[in-house]
């Protein structure tokens, strides 16, 4: 029998820090991971915009705290965003196929686009 060697890939990170100051950044998804890149652009001085059909209690909290804008939208595609012109966009959707509309429309625009999920 022949012995088969399995390569373990491991993650590499990328550090980038970029000035977002002054910028908007859209966060798409109101979830777990919506929250998650909410409060890590809560520290970088950006207007933040999530776009989400539902939310959780501590992104409520930050809209009436006026720290982000929040916009009740289902989406189905990403013509969100020649109407905003963000500096990036976050996908962090539970569909997949939205994410990658979001991702390719914003490369399209020569934004910079991630994908949570």
């Amino acid at each position: 029998m022949e012995s088969i060697n399995i390569l373990q890939r491991q993650r590499e990170s990328l550090i980038v820090d970029l000035n977002l100051k002054g910028n908007l950044v859209i966060v798409v998804g109101g979830g777990n991971e919506g929250l998650k890149k909410v409060n890590a652009l809560l520290t970088q001085d950006c207007k933040i915009l999530l776009i989400s059909d539902s939310t959780n209690r501590q992104i409520d909290k930050y809209v009436k705290q006026k720290k982000i804008q929040f916009k009740k939208i289902r989406l189905v595609n990403a013509d969100f965003i020649k109407k905003y012109k963000p500096f990036a966009v976050l996908a962090t959707t539970d569909d997949r196929d939205l994410n990658r509309k979001i991702v390719g429309a914003g490369k399209e625009d020569a934004m910079l686009c991630l994908c949570g999920r």
